[in-house]
């Protein structure tokens, strides 16, 4: 399950516009705004981008963090 609330702080670090981060994912921003609400879920090759431009340093637990949390508030 996605922490939708850290994914959008990486997301807020990371500078880039929701047009952007749609774009380099290959979804539409209105596809991306009902994933960042929870209306839908990411891909793994969604995550595998998103990890790649809003993870510092690749690292592998933050990511984890963010896109595999086993209990979300």
């Amino acid at each position: 399950m996605t922490d939708i609330v850290k994914l959008k702080r990486a997301i807020e670090k990371c500078e880039r516009s929701r047009e952007n981060i749609a774009s380099v994912t290959g979804l539409s921003v209105e596809a991306l705004d009902a994933k960042l609400c929870g209306k839908a879920e990411f891909t793994a090759s969604e995550i595998y981008v998103l990890a790649r431009i809003l993870v510092p340093n690749g690292d592998p637990k933050t990511a984890s963090d963010i896109f595999f949390a086993q209990c979300v508030d």
